[in-house]
């Protein structure tokens, strides 16, 4: 019997320690010493700062500042230094004004329909026609022209040096009206001399490349030309009714840095396609200016000193499809100063020097769709002085920047549209900055960016956008901008307002770490519309200006909104659930700059720094007490009632263990 009252006694011992215990921690996470969803690491930090110890480090908040430049806004800058000249007299001029080349060495082959005429300077040193070939049919072919050169004064002009591998080693120019076909089987491979005015051009003429390799070559070296700052040989076409189709062929080594002598170009007025063709290894992969429908399909664009493709000038219905640009000193896909109302889809633009896909200067009414931009150093997809391009279902992975969009003094960005597009892994996600106007910005998801999701500078409305994972996700830089069902998830700070900016949210759900929505000096936050959330966040929202909230709900927050001394804010139809302080009012006059009309505040300290009049209004502010207290005092009173008990059955138990009393017989 002793031993089960020590064993009864022994039990009521522990029950009472832990009721004690747990009272405790109760009241301490009724002070905000300690959050039960800190552990017992947090428990421990807020009892070193009761007694004065250093606390255990805890995690900073993020302090950086959201609108500083980004990484990497100007990829320009990477761009190498440009020679640029001027061919005069111009690779056309044998057939279109040949009193320019008067007194000059150049020498030309000029095809025209019935003849070729062998010319130095402007002098005619020999003609040879096609009818004297056997068995001529009508068509010119590189061939044909070789077997007139071959009866020539000057047959190494144009020569087959193997079987189906032709040397050409002067101009070969196509008269208005002609069409030239260079083709397998009968020729496998045409070789340029790599020397000035070495070139096929046609003026108001046709080429046809299909199934050949056309290169650059030094007969010293038995090899192509590999440097770009050389005056390497081209392909070039131009002229009304001009076309040059390339098809299943190879151009490498070609082009140097003068006007339409830049690789292969489509120039003023030709039209064509470049099909299942490879154009690598030349100062630009591939030029228009002031061509008209040109196709390029299912080619592939590297390793290009400059461009991968370039259309420029006032092209204009170009149809960019089912390509690949990769490995260029700059930009794989660029249009450049009014080119428009064309098409870029379904290509794959990846590890270029600097940007993926750019429109600039004036390049507008453009549809950018379906295409995937990786790796590049620059912006994955650029809109620079552009306006009314379509930037559509994209995915924009793991470049510089994601996806950019700026005014310069080249031209306007008015009334860009980016939507449904996929953009993961950037420095910043979308970049909208410099003078912009009128960026709509729908259905994008924003993944992993390293700082910023939608970096504002200008005005922009955002609708059904999401940001995941990233330290800001979305900053308003300047101006006014509209964001309506947005999504942040797993971000440091939800949005961020620069001094002045306005910004109006609508259903929008926000979970950040750190700060839901942050303010600067005299912003204005307007939350309206639907209900919008934010959840997670050590401070809802920091007001260091104006707010207007409507419907805004702060679910999981240490703070809800915390006033500074000159803010102002208005709170109609809010909920703040928070763990410390509903409204926190720094400064003097807290009262006079907080409106709460038909809200609802649960929190250890609903409003600190001010006293509201909370039923005149129509709102709901509760105290509110941990778990953990509500657990202690339960054990508290478990507690008493065990020691009642025991007080109760204490005397039948005395009683029934007393030891009687010895008698001592007389």
């Amino acid at each position: 019997m002793r031993r089960q009252h020590r064993l009864r006694r022994a039990f009521l011992a522990v029950v009472a320690l832990a009721a004690v215990a747990c009272a405790s921690l109760g009241v301490l996470a009724g002070l905000g010493v300690w959050k039960p969803q800190e552990g017992l690491v947090g428990g421990l930090s807020g009892l070193r700062a009761l007694t004065g110890q250093p606390a255990a480090p805890t995690p900073p908040e993020d302090t950086t500042d959201p609108l500083a430049a980004p990484v990497g806004r100007d990829p320009h800058a990477l761009v190498p230094h440009r020679q640029r000249i001027t061919m005069l007299p111009t690779q056309f001029a044998a057939v279109t004004a040949p009193k320019t080349l008067r007194g000059t060495p150049w020498a030309n082959i000029a095809v025209w329909p019935d003849s070729i005429r062998m010319m130095v300077g402007d002098r005619v040193i020999s003609t040879s026609y096609f009818r004297s070939i056997p068995r001529w049919d009508g068509t010119i072919t590189l061939e044909n022209v070789a077997a007139l050169v071959a009866k020539s004064s000057v047959p190494e002009w144009l020569r087959e040096t193997e079987p189906g591998v032709f040397l050409l080693q002067v101009g070969l120019i196509q008269a208005p009206s002609t069409t030239l076909t260079v083709a397998a089987p009968r020729v496998r491979e045409l070789r340029m001399e790599a020397n000035p005015y070495v070139y096929v051009a046609g003026y108001s003429a046709t080429g046809i490349f299909r199934g050949v390799k056309v290169l650059s070559w030094q007969a010293r070296n038995n090899a192509p030309d590999p440097d770009p700052t050389h005056r390497r040989p081209f392909i070039s076409y131009k002229g009304p009714g001009s076309r040059l189709d390339t098809i299943d062929s190879d151009f490498s080594y070609l082009g140097s840095d003068g006007s339409t002598a830049y690789g292969v170009s489509w120039g003023q007025g030709t039209t064509g396609q470049a099909l299942r063709s490879v154009f690598h290894n030349n100062l630009f992969g591939a030029y228009t200016g002031g061509a008209v429908n040109v196709s390029f399909q299912d080619s592939i664009f590297r390793d290009n000193a400059i461009y991968g493709l370039d259309p420029h000038t006032n092209s204009t219905g170009l149809t960019v499809t089912g390509n690949e640009a990769y490995g260029n000193g700059t930009h794989g896909i660029i249009f450049s100063k009014g080119v428009i109302n064309s098409v870029v889809a379904n290509n794959h633009s990846h590890d270029n020097g600097a940007n993926g896909i750019m429109m600039d200067e004036k390049s507008d009414s453009n549809v950018i769709q379906n295409n995937v931009t990786e790796r590049n150093g620059g912006g994955g997809i650029v809109l620079q002085g552009s306006s009314n391009v379509q930037v559509i279902d994209n995915v924009v992975a793991n470049n510089l920047l994601g996806v950019r969009v700026n005014a310069n003094e080249l031209g306007l960005a008015d009334n860009n549209h980016v939507s449904g597009n996929q953009i993961t892994g950037n420095h910043n996600g979308i970049d909208v900055y410099n003078g912009s106007r009128g960026t709509a910005l729908e259905r994008n998801v924003v993944r992993d960016s390293q700082d910023t999701g939608l970096l504002l500078s200008d005005p922009t409305s955002s609708l059904n956008d999401t940001v995941i994972n990233a330290r800001k996700g979305v900053v308003v830089g300047h101006g006014t901008s509209t964001l309506r069902e947005l999504s942040v998830q797993d971000a440091v700070q939800g949005v961020v307002l620069a001094a002045g900016t306005t910004a109006t949210i609508s259903s929008a759900q926000i979970q950040a770490s750190s700060v839901g929505i942050i303010m600067r000096d005299i912003a204005t936050l307007n939350v309206s519309g639907p209900l919008s959330t934010i959840n997670g966040a050590r401070k809802g929202v920091v007001v260091r200006g104006t707010a207007n909230l409507t419907n805004l709900a702060m679910q999981d927050v240490t703070k809800g909104v915390v006033l500074d001394p000159t803010a102002r804010v208005s709170m109609d139809g809010g909920r703040i659930d928070a763990d410390k302080v509903g409204l926190d009012v720094q400064g003097l006059g807290g009262a006079d700059r907080i409106a709460l009309h038909n809200s609802e505040v649960r929190a250890q300290d609903p409003v600190a720094g001010a006293t509201l009049n909370a039923a005149e209004e129509g709102n709901d502010l509760n105290i509110t007490l941990s778990w953990l207290a509500l657990a202690g005092a339960i054990f508290v009173g478990l507690a008493l009632v065990l020691h009642l008990l025991h007080r109760i059955f204490a005397p039948l138990s005395s009683v029934r263990h007393r030891s009687a009393p010895s008698t001592v017989s007389g």
